[in-house]
């Protein structure tokens, strides 16, 4: 009787057991890494950033030219409120009175099937996230760019900062920039600061025909920091033969980015992206840009203003998919920010607006996605150097040397002058 009793009690404890692994979830396996990139935060009032991570971790999808961001990283940036119910494998994601939930068994956005195509993705204790989440729920525009390795967020970050009377206009912008800069920057940057080491080790074993077992270990070894202002990176490929005890060791990347006083310069390997003459391209030289940040790589964007009444339900569709949907709680008008276009494209924009008596109005318009119209008094440059290789070249060494410059300069055209 008592060896019955615990058998039943091993096989309850075994069915529980069972139970709870079930339900855990389990990370994708995926054919790509993730990329250690820039995470900027930009004021679009003061027009100036305001935090940057120069160490945050995203996924690239460059068939389909998409990111997704780690939920628990971004989070805190940006004020969103995160909630993980574990029996039901569902992530909630809130700000204010807006709420995106996620299926994470599934792998969707409920009440956002438009998003669906970007796929969440579970991998290191971590939830990524499309980016369309997180400008959903703040307002915010979120870009990505690849040539720069740099996530983007534009928004309203900086909060007023009241003067006290009596101060001249010069030194009230000195006071407001004195304390925004003391919030940013905290204490004095150290010469030398190692933030993260990420290492990969493999061990690959050959049986040869004539001879022993060969056991060698092969791994990568990369290191993230700064040195002052500068941001660096180094790649160590190493190689150890376990017989011989031989070891070899090649430093294959190396590289150092400065992001201050508006403009970006990047030394040593970085990949880059020609689209209309060499496509995408390693280099190893330098890069420069004034300002950092160059309006022509922006995406674009645009608002939609809707008037409205209260309690109507208003939707906006682009290139026939659903972006937004809004019900209304006052009367008035209602903009839709920072609708992402499709660049080079006649963008179709439809609003479909269902009143409080169930009458349904639609209205389309059409928009060309033009990342190239630039405001006006813009004067931006750009300059590659170094020597390059092809993504696909399959030579030893470097392909060949090459430099480029690009600039964009505009100036006001007033029509009354001869």
């Amino acid at each position: 009787m008592k060896n019955l009793i615990l058998v039943t009690l091993f096989a309850l404890l075994f069915f529980i057991s069972g139970n709870l692994l079930a339900q855990e979830l389990v990370e994708d396996n995926l054919d790509i890494e993730t990329s250690i990139v820039l995470l900027t935060l930009f004021d679009i009032n003061r027009e100036q950033p305001y935090d940057q991570d120069d160490f945050f971790e995203i996924f690239y999808f460059t068939d389909e030219d998409y990111i997704l961001l780690p939920a628990n990283l971004i989070a805190p940036y940006l004020e969103v409120e995160l909630n993980f119910n574990r029996d039901l494998s569902l992530l909630t994601l809130e700000k204010e009175d807006r709420e995106v939930r996620v299926d994470l068994r599934a792998k969707e956005y409920l009440d956002h099937p438009e998003w669906n195509e970007r796929t969440p993705v579970i991998y290191g204790g971590e939830f990524y996230l499309a980016k369309e989440v997180f400008e959903y729920l703040t307002d915010y525009q979120i870009s990505w760019n690849n040539s720069l390795q740099e996530v983007v967020v534009e928004g309203k970050f900086f909060e007023d900062i009241e003067i006290e009377d009596g101060l001249e206009e010069d030194e009230e912008e000195k006071i407001i920039y004195q304390k925004e800069e003391k919030e940013i920057l905290g204490e004095e940057l150290a010469a030398f600061q190692l933030s993260s080491v990420h290492y990969r080790v493999q061990l690959n074993l050959e049986d040869r025909i004539f001879g022993d077992l060969n056991k060698d270990l092969t791994g990568d070894l990369n290191f993230y920091g700064r040195t002052g202002n500068w941001a660096y990176y180094f790649n160590n490929d190493l190689k150890y033969n376990i017989d011989s005890s031989e070891i070899e060791y090649e430093l294959d990347k190396l590289k150092f980015k400065y992001q201050e006083n508006n403009m970006l310069i990047i030394a040593g390997d970085h990949d880059f992206r020609l689209e209309e003459t060499m496509g995408n391209n390693e280099m190893q030289g330098v890069y420069f840009s004034l300002p950092d940040r160059l309006s022509y790589k922006l995406i674009p964007y645009t608002n939609v203003t809707v008037k409205v009444k209260r309690e109507d339900q208003i939707s906006l569709y682009l290139n026939d998919n659903l972006v937004k949907k809004r019900n209304i709680k006052s009367d008035g008008e209602y903009t839709f920010e920072n609708i992402e276009l499709r660049a080079r494209y006649l963008n179709k924009i439809e609003v479909v607006k269902i009143t409080s008596e169930g009458k349904e109005e639609r209205n389309v318009s059409y928009l060309a996605g033009s990342s190239d119209v630039l405001n006006s008094t813009v004067k931006e440059t750009e300059v590659f150097a170094g020597r390059y290789r092809d993504d696909d070249y399959s030579g030893e060494g470097w392909e060949g040397y090459f430099g480029a410059l690009r600039a964009n300069y505009v100036s006001e055209f007033h029509k009354n002058k001869p």
